[in-house]
C-alpha cells in the first residue's frame, strides 16, 4: 500500500514479476562462478584448476632445454680437457738442453758509509755581469753516492792576479740527493778576485 502524494489516498500497487529462469539461463549458469584467466600468460584457467597448464608445459621445456644445454657444455670441456692431457707432446733430448756455465753470483750492491769524499768537485771560475761592478763565483759540486747529504756548506777562497788569497764566499744548501749536482753559485765582495777555488766543505750534524 502507497500513499498518493498530491490526493493522498491510498492505493495498492501490483506485485513485481518473477524472472523467468527458462527463458534467459539456467540456474546453474546463474551459480557458476566467472571463468578464471591466468595472469601470465592469459589462458582460460577450469574451475578447480590453482596452475595455468600451459604455464607449467613452458616451464618444463625450457628446464628441459637447460638441463640439455648445461649437459651438452659439460660433454664438451670434458672432450676438450682430455684432449689437453692425452695429445702427445714433444720430447726435448737432453743434449738440447743448454746450460750456461756456473759463474759467480752477482755480489748485492752495499752502500758505502756516507763521507765527504761523496762530493765531488767541479770546476769554478769567477763570473761577472756585463756594465756591472758584480762579481759571483760558480761551479759544481756532485754528490756521487747512494747517500743522502744534508745541510751542506762550501767556503771559497778567492785569489788575486798573483793567486793570493784576498777573501772567501760561502754557499749552503739543505739537501744533497744521491746523484744530484749542486749548482754552486756565492756572490763576491772583492772586486780584485780574478779567480776561486774551494777551500772547505762541510756537513752539519
Amino acid at each position: 500500500m502507497v500513499e498518493c502524494a498530491q490526493c493522498k489516498q491510498k492505493s495498492r500497487l501490483p506485485p513485481m514479476p518473477e524472472p523467468d529462469f527458462n527463458e534467459s539461463c539456467s540456474p546453474d549458469e546463474l551459480k557458476a562462478p566467472p571463468q578464471a584467466h591466468c595472469p601470465n600468460c592469459g589462458a582460460i584457467l577450469g574451475r578447480t584448476d590453482t596452475n595455468c597448464s600451459q604455464c607449467d608445459t613452458r616451464r618444463r621445456k625450457k628446464r628441459r632445454v637447460l638441463v640439455i644445454s648445461g649437459v651438452s657444455m659439460a660433454l664438451v670441456l670434458a672432450s676438450v680437457s682430455a684432449w689437453v692431457l692425452l695429445r702427445p707432446h714433444p720430447v726435448v733430448p737432453r743434449t738440447s738442453i743448454i746450460r750456461p756455465p756456473p759463474g759467480p753470483l752477482a755480489q748485492p750492491v752495499t752502500r758505502a758509509p756516507k763521507s765527504l769524499d761523496d762530493l765531488r768537485i767541479g770546476a769554478f771560475f769567477v763570473s761577472r755581469a756585463r756594465g756591472s761592478d758584480l762579481s759571483i763565483a760558480v761551479g759544481d759540486i756532485v754528490n756521487s753516492s747512494r747517500n743522502l747529504h744534508q745541510r751542506v756548506k762550501v767556503e771559497l777562497d778567492l785569489l788575486d792576479a798573483h793567486g793570493l788569497k784576498i777573501g772567501t764566499a760561502k754557499d749552503f744548501v739543505t739537501e744533497l740527493d744521491p746523484g744530484q749536482t749542486w749548482h754552486v753559485v756565492a756572490r763576491i765582495s772583492d772586486p780584485g778576485a780574478i779567480s776561486v777555488r774551494v777551500g772547505k766543505i762541510e756537513e752539519e750534524p
